[in-house]
C-alpha cells in the first residue's frame, strides 16, 4: 500500500510539473544559464517536449538532442508507474535506479555532449 501511495504521488506531481512547464502556464528560467552565462544540458528541453507533442521531431532534436530520448523515457516510466500503482509493486523505481546505476558514465557523457551542442547552437 505504501508503494502505491508513493508511486501515485510521483506520478501526479510529475504529470502536474510537466503539464505546467510544457503548456507554458509557468515560465521557468534556467538558473545555470543565469549564473554561468552558458546553456546547461537541459536548456531547450521544454521547447523540445512542446515540439514532440506537436509531432515536430526535427525542431525537437534541434532544441535539445536529449529531448526525444528523455520524452520516451518519461512515457515508459509513466506506464510502469501506472502498472505499479495497479499491481502495488515498485518495479518502475527499481528499473530507473538500475538504468542510472548501470549506465551513469554514458548518461553523464550524454549530458556533457548536450551541453556542448546547446552552447554551439546558442540555445
Amino acid at each position: 500500500m505504501k508503494k502505491r501511495i508513493i508511486n501515485l504521488i510521483i506520478l501526479l506531481s510529475g504529470t502536474l510539473f510537466i503539464f505546467i512547464i510544457v503548456t507554458g502556464k509557468f515560465n521557468v528560467e534556467c538558473l545555470f544559464k543565469k549564473m554561468f552565462h552558458i546553456s546547461c544540458p537541459g536548456c531547450g528541453l521544454t521547447r523540445s517536449f512542446r515540439s514532440i507533442l506537436n509531432l515536430d521531431f526535427i525542431n525537437a532534436f534541434k532544441y535539445n538532442i536529449l529531448g526525444i530520448p528523455l520524452f520516451i523515457l518519461c512515457i515508459i516510466y509513466t506506464i510502469l508507474l501506472i502498472k505499479d500503482i495497479i499491481t502495488g509493486k515498485g518495479s518502475a523505481n527499481e528499473w530507473i535506479i538500475k538504468i542510472f546505476s548501470k549506465y551513469y558514465i554514458f548518461i553523464i557523457c550524454l549530458f556533457i555532449i548536450s551541453m556542448i551542442i546547446n552552447n554551439i547552437n546558442g540555445i
